[in-house]
């Protein structure tokens, strides 16, 4: 009895707690509103914190601010009830990042103070956001290996080879799917480890040659494909829709077993073999890429014109070497992707991909194999090869794909295309940020992609 005394006491407490943090809120209102400015001007942020809807005094914040991810100011702020401002100026093209911290007499953070559209994984923060400036003139330094093209023509012409056989099982669908949508849980011979493996669905009694098609990639998630995705597509959007796993894992098991599987899968962070373009842990994720789409422009009940592809972080990426590499394919949304900008250390910023933490800039710098090998993968050099119309999404509190680095994807694509670009001040990762324009471009059926954990 004591036990579970103590347990109501504790589980109260922390509700307690939380029941007071949410009541803080941060005001923030930005000069530019929409923080992009050129090169020479100063970014300007004024900050009132707020309690029970009120200003509040004598309340201890800690605020840091970064140009590209690293860290340039850090200062203690005492509230007075009043706004204060934080300032940014830079000469060259890049980043900033500003989050306020708030901390308790003793210098403990308070947790997920306010409300409002944080990340997943930054409940701590009482807010966030970000300013870029001159995002036209972030160019990547170019790291294209001389054979890029025929590096993938070649993997192109192997994946060709291999026969393509699918195995379709039906799966049960939600209530509001049912007598709509026909489902199936879906696995395709490819190259590489794994076959690619998601889910497939289209109305019900869809003739053929009436839909257009539509393949979402999922992000770096331990977890099956996202069936629902499939399914709110078909119906929504009156499509034949794919909903393809990145790992390209068997569908249907629970979320331990994935993060099981992926101990054996995804070796030493992503980086096993990576000073070998073939090789690498990750190189066979572009098969299934590709081989997804091979396989929904053999479905009957395919248009044979409309071909969209949709993604968010490494879906991102994967949906960069999509539009590049398949000439069929009409619009892609590409948001918050990895793996953009390798070489970003060349231009004093820092890559992305699975070569972002740790040791892996480092690496990148001494070993040239690994570059070059990561320069057959980068998202820069995908974009350059993009013709179909093409909405990407960043956010300026994005810590995991930074803004920076889309951009310069984002601008190696051609002129010639037709491109369009979707950011926020406030938002990030972790299905924060909306691909707005890509919204707008397609029915109000179709979703962005959603990010639920940490990308590589």
């Amino acid at each position: 009895m004591l036990k579970k005394l103590l347990l109501f006491i504790i589980i109260g407490a922390i509700m307690e707690i939380e029941a007071e943090a949410l009541d803080y809120s941060v005001d923030v209102k930005l000069t530019p509103a929409n923080a992009i400015l050129n090169c020479g001007e100063t970014f300007k942020a004024s900050v009132l914190l707020k309690k029970g809807g009120q200003p509040i005094s004598g309340q201890k914040m800690v605020v840091t601010t970064k140009w590209e991810s690293k860290t340039v100011k850090e200062e203690t702020v005492i509230s007075d009830g009043k706004p204060f401002e934080i300032q940014y100026s830079s000469d060259k093209p890049g980043w900033c990042y500003v989050c306020i911290v708030l901390q308790d007499e003793n210098g403990k953070t308070i947790p997920n103070p306010g409300t409002g559209n944080r990340q997943l994984n930054k409940k701590h923060l009482a807010t966030e956001f970000g300013a870029i400036f001159s995002p036209d003139k972030l160019i990547a330094v170019s790291n294209e290996p001389a054979d890029f093209d025929a590096f993938w023509a070649a993997e192109r012409e192997k994946l060709a080879k291999c026969p393509m056989e699918a195995k379709l099982v039906p799966v049960s669908v939600l209530p509001k799917y049912e007598n709509k949508i026909e489902c199936y849980a879906v696995e395709i011979t490819c190259l590489g480890r794994a076959p690619v493996t998601g889910y497939l669905a289209y109305p019900i009694g869809a003739k053929p040659k009436s839909l257009p098609a539509v393949v979402d990639y999922e992000s770096m998630v331990w977890q099956d494909a996202p069936k629902n995705t499939a399914c709110n597509t078909a119906l929504l959007a009156n499509a034949v829709a794919l909903s393809a796993s990145w790992h390209g894992l068997e569908t249907g098991h629970p979320a331990e077993w994935y993060v099981q599987k992926g101990k054996e899968f995804y070796l030493e962070g992503g980086r096993y073999n990576a000073q070998d373009p073939l090789k690498w842990v990750q190189h066979d994720m572009f098969f299934r890429v590709l081989r997804a789409l091979d396989y929904i422009k053999t479905r009957p009940e395919w248009n044979g014109k409309d071909l969209v592809t949709r993604g968010g972080s490494l879906g991102g990426i994967e949906n960069l070497c999509a539009a590049a590499l398949d000439k069929d394919i009409t619009i892609a949304i590409i948001s918050v992707p990895s793996a953009c900008d390798y070489n970003a250390q060349a231009a004093g910023r820092r890559p992305q991909g699975v070569f972002r933490n740790g040791e892996g800039p480092k690496l990148l710098l001494e070993n040239p194999a690994i570059a070059k090998s990561m320069a057959y993968h980068d998202g820069v050099n995908f974009a350059r090869r993009i013709t179909c119309d093409t909405y990407v999404c960043t956010g300026f509190a994005d810590e995991s794909c930074y803004p920076s680095n889309v951009f310069s994807m984002f601008n190696a694509i051609p002129a010639t295309t037709h491109k369009y670009m979707s950011t926020n001040p406030f938002t990030g990762h972790f299905g924060t940020t909306r691909n707005t324009e890509g919204d707008k471009r397609l029915s109000e059926g179709f979703n962005t992609v959603t990010v639920l954990q940490d990308p590589l």
